[in-house]
């Protein structure tokens, strides 16, 4: 199946304001749509566009955005064979928090804090956030 996609105007390739790395980012997720990629691809596209849509005070958009990071991140840990796969569980959990689901934030905080492949830094990091949110 192909996909049709309109032209890019000339200034994409210049300094962005927010507007313009928002519509850039669209691009980019339509693109890697279209090309099926990967969870982790996927999930970093959404995850900046979330961080876009904070910037410009998008509140609605940007928990979307967040949401649909979270569902390819748990994907990423799913489908991972990854050593160091704590990023990943630490990023499921931070998404979950911020969306306000602390119950499933402390699970996947809980799983970094006792992943021994996990580095020190990393559990230390997960701990702090485990026990923000259990307060």
């Amino acid at each position: 199946m192909k996909i049709k996609l309109t032209p890019l105007p000339d200034f994409f390739s210049e300094k962005r304001d927010a507007a313009t790395a928002e519509l850039a980012y669209k691009r980019a997720i339509e693109c890697a749509q279209a090309q099926r990629e990967e969870d982790d691809v996927m999930a970093s596209l959404y995850l900046k566009m979330a961080w876009i849509n904070r910037l410009r005070g998008e509140e609605e958009k940007e928990k979307t955005n967040m949401g649909h990071a979270l569902a390819h991140y748990i994907g990423v840990y799913e489908n991972s064979d990854q050593v160091e796969i704590s990023r990943v569980m630490y990023l499921i959990g931070e998404l979950n928090r911020r969306l306000g689901n602390n119950k499933e934030a402390v699970q996947w905080f809980s799983r970094v804090a006792n992943d021994s492949n996990s580095s020190q830094a990393m559990r230390h990091r997960a701990r702090q956030a485990w026990q923000t949110l259990r307060q």
